[in-house]
């Protein structure tokens, strides 16, 4: 009996005279008040006069079971800070459920950790350095989940951020994910998002804002995607658009199915790197004058906070310790030898690949006894040095493969291996360059 009231309830969601007349459909999940903008976007003002901007409910994906987050999915810690932060929230229903924070938190710091896996790989495929979503953290360093409890029993996107208010999460820098346990019918998520395509730090994206994802959604892409829109993704006039601040490259995590160009057969941040996040744009594309998520002017990710590559190797000459006046002219047998360079080799599956497609890079050791497991780089030529891009653990046979996209036109790589102890010297491959072809 309960269920079927609030079945009813949901069925006759309260919306403003404008949002009705202009179709109920994209404005369901959002409570009482929602006014359809000139825009598109809806404003949805809370009881404490916060005002929040949407496009609607996210509904559930057709490609729902494609989900690059299966358990066993790379994992990479975010960076704990303070201000400009993401903050993960779980939230429940007084009414009809406890809290289960406790048993679903570690699963919730999981997948943000996917998710940041998934952003650095962006960053790095898109010719950038590392990228690592900023978040709040505890006292201990882990990712920082806080609990709240909404009092009414609908789970509009209103009530729901008003129920993360009145617990006292408030900030304006903050951008708070929200992991709802409960449930609203057909929709994963619902998020702010403000058009403004300004590539500037005072980008409205760029200060805080509100993501709920529903709970039959948790695990899937969809919090990403919801903090994808509080960020700013997918602005109008982007390539790509569909004009629902969403894109049309099917698998992306920012897209829905359709009948525009496909990404590869697995889910990308951003597939093409054209839309709404590159963290190397070249002259003249969208993303290099408009709000883009992988510019450095985004307070919400930190960029390059792996450590820096190593510098390009110098001659040293060995070292001539002044001889002892005992010494005996002969060598001791348990003079270390000198270090033997590793000879560090780089080879691409193809120099010619098509733009946009993926290719292969394969790193080796000529000589590299007991050394299996130990790291070598990928590095790209930037205009300010090399930068690594990727770094790949030595199998037993003293290889290492990385795949990477071409997306650019023309560029230079090398593979390095750092010196791990006193019996080899650092070794840096010769340079290599790959041109692409349309």
């Amino acid at each position: 009996m309960i269920l079927a009231v609030i079945m009813a309830l949901l069925l006759v969601q309260p919306v403003s005279g404008q949002a009705r007349a202009q179709g109920v459909a994209s404005a369901a999940g959002l409570g009482s008040g929602a006014e359809l903008l000139p825009n598109g976007l809806y404003r949805v003002t809370l009881p404490d006069g916060y005002s929040m901007t949407t496009h609607g409910g996210d509904p559930l994906r057709a490609d729902v079971s494609l989900n690059p987050f299966a358990p066993g999915a790379p994992q990479r810690p975010p960076v704990c800070a303070t201000g400009n932060v993401q903050h993960v929230l779980y939230g429940h229903p007084a009414v009809i459920s406890q809290s289960r924070l406790d048993k679903v938190k570690e699963e919730i710091r999981t997948h943000i950790r996917n998710m940041n896996a998934l952003l650095n790989q962006a960053a790095l495929e898109s010719g950038g350095v590392t990228a690592d979503y900023r978040v709040a953290c505890d006292a201990t360093g882990e990712i920082r989940v806080d609990g709240f409890v909404n009092p009414t029993l609908v789970p509009y996107f209103s009530t729901v951020v008003a129920a993360a208010r009145n617990a006292g999460f408030t900030d304006p820098n903050v951008d708070y994910s929200i992991f709802y346990d409960g449930n609203f019918p057909g929709i994963c998520g619902i998020a702010e998002i403000s058009l403004d395509s300004r590539p500037t730090a005072d980008n409205r994206n760029n200060s805080g804002g509100y993501a709920v994802t529903y709970e039959k959604c948790w695990f899937s892409r969809t919090p990403m995607h919801e903090n994808g829109h509080n960020q700013g993704a997918v602005q109008s006039g982007a390539p790509n658009h569909d004009g629902t601040q969403h894109c049309t490259e099917q698998l992306d995590v920012m897209c829905y199915p359709s009948t525009s160009r496909a990404c590869p057969t697995s889910v990308l941040y951003d597939c093409g790197y054209d839309t709404y996040f590159d963290a190397n744009p070249e002259p003249g594309e969208w993303l290099a004058s408009h709000w883009n998520i992988g510019s450095r002017v985004n307070r919400y990710i930190v960029f390059g906070n792996a450590p820096a590559p190593a510098p390009e190797p110098e001659p040293v000459p060995p070292p001539h310790p002044e001889p002892s006046p005992t010494a005996s002219p002969e060598p001791s047998p348990s003079a270390r030898p000198e270090p033997v360079d590793p000879q560090a080799q780089l080879v691409f599956s193809t120099t010619r690949p098509r733009r946009g497609t993926r290719f292969q890079a394969t790193m080796s050791l000529v000589s590299c006894d007991g050394h299996e497991g130990t790291i070598v780089a990928l590095q790209r030529r930037f205009d300010d040095g090399m930068r690594t891009i990727a770094e790949v653990e030595l199998d037993a046979n003293c290889r290492a493969v990385t795949s990477l996209r071409a997306k650019f036109r023309r560029a230079t790589f090398r593979s390095f291996w750092a010196q791990q102890d006193d019996d080899h010297t650092e070794g840096a491959s010769e340079l290599l360059t790959v041109h692409t072809r349309r």
